[in-house]
């Protein structure tokens, strides 16, 4: 018998078209998809013609608290998934950074308040630091950061940790980084893969195609893409700057393969006092994508599983248990109403007080989200009871 059917549903699947299909769900994956199911269930679920999207992965999120209060991750992935996210990859920094928990606690506490799956990138700054590391992922923050090093050390450490198989996830900045990269190239080696974060401009992504390597993969985050009402309402203060850009045409032309928040949990008062960088992002990834890219004619419903699912997926090793609506799946699925029509306030779950994206009109809402076949929001209010579902995913 089936833990869960949802019918009268147009679901997207991995060819990019619209089916209408119903939905079988059996512990945690998706057991069957078949037009009139008619396998007995516990749970009979009418959608009433609404899209049943794959599950968002955000790879890229900064999930820590100036305060460090004890329901900090509940709050955190409620938001997620009240946004359709239904797992995100968070970071496990160097000891003693500032606001950050160990790696040992980071996953503790993860693992007993997360709603949503997760995975964790850990940052390293020497050769040396791969000797412990936990992850696949990791993260190397190139010169124009606080965290970074000289590039010529960072490309070595690159070189390193690709020898050794790592997926590796870049800050990158200046020009010139960039183009030592470009010259340098990588290491012909198996297993290891590059993918650089939250790319700002155009001309990154064709400085990138000069390598002419399928290891390296971009991403790129709504800040970037809606530039234009970011700067109009004075919310630039993000590393790397925002810059006008036309990286839409990028994305579109695949040449960007994931969109990723860069999500960060402070209020806005922190912002200002402390001179954080970075914005929240986790409830309002999916209706601007669809809003300002599939509904504005920028993107087709295909290219947008792909950037938000499908393609983080494939970069964590996890597709397609992750990312896709195909049978085997896990059931990670978001119900969504491309109707309603509203102004953007301030985030409902979270730290955050603000959002820059406040006051912007947009079309659509999460109506549903399941991780691995439990319904963790609907209709409005995240399931608290859930703290905890959330699962670590190994990666391949």
């Amino acid at each position: 018998m089936l833990d869960l059917l949802i019918r009268g549903g147009k679901v997207l699947l991995p060819d990019g078209q619209w089916h209408d299909l119903d939905v079988g769900i059996q512990g945690g994956r998706i057991a069957a998809l078949e037009r009139g199911l008619s396998l007995p269930a516990h749970r009979v679920l009418d959608i009433g013609g609404m899209l049943l999207l794959p599950g968002v992965i955000d790879l890229h999120t900064h999930l820590r608290s100036p305060t460090g209060e004890e329901d900090f991750f509940t709050r955190e992935t409620a938001s997620a998934v009240a946004g359709g996210v239904t797992m995100l990859g968070d970071f496990a920094y160097p000891p003693g950074t500032r606001f950050e928990l160990d790696f040992s606690t980071k996953c503790q506490r993860l693992a007993r308040q997360s709603l949503c799956d997760f995975v964790l990138h850990t940052v390293v700054r020497r050769p040396e630091d791969l000797e412990q590391v936990q992850t696949r992922t990791v993260k190397i923050f190139f010169s124009a950061s606080g965290l970074g090093m000289p590039a010529d050390q960072a490309l070595v450490l690159l070189q390193h940790a690709l020898a050794r198989g790592h997926q590796v996830l870049v800050h990158v900045e200046a020009l010139s980084d960039w183009v030592m990269i470009l010259q340098r190239g990588l290491p012909a080696v198996s297993g290891g893969g590059l993918h650089i974060l939250h790319v700002p401009h155009q001309r990154f992504v064709h400085l990138a195609m000069a390598l002419s390597d399928e290891r390296v993969t971009l991403e790129t985050c709504p800040h970037y893409l809606l530039w234009e009402w970011l700067q109009s309402q004075g919310h630039t203060e993000v590393n790397p700057p925002i810059e006008p850009a036309d990286l839409w045409s990028e994305v579109r032309a695949g040449r960007l393969h994931t969109i990723g928040t860069d999500h960060c949990s402070y209020t806005l008062s922190e912002k200002k006092t402390l001179g954080l960088p970075g914005f929240p992002g986790l409830e309002t990834l999916l209706p601007l994508m669809v809003s300002f890219g599939v509904l504005s004619g920028r993107l087709a419903w295909g290219d947008l599983s792909r950037l938000l699912s499908s393609g983080p997926a494939r970069v964590l090793g996890l597709y397609p248990r992750k990312g896709a609506i195909l049978v085997g799946s896990d059931a990670d699925l978001v119900c969504f109403d491309p109707i309603p029509d509203f102004q953007v306030d301030r985030p409902a779950y979270g730290r955050a007080d603000f959002t820059p994206y406040r006051g912007l009109r947009v079309r659509g809402r999460v109506v549903r989200t399941w991780v691995r076949g439990r319904e963790v929001f609907a209709c409005g209010s995240a399931d608290l009871t859930a703290a905890g579902w959330g699962k670590w995913q190994e990666h391949g």
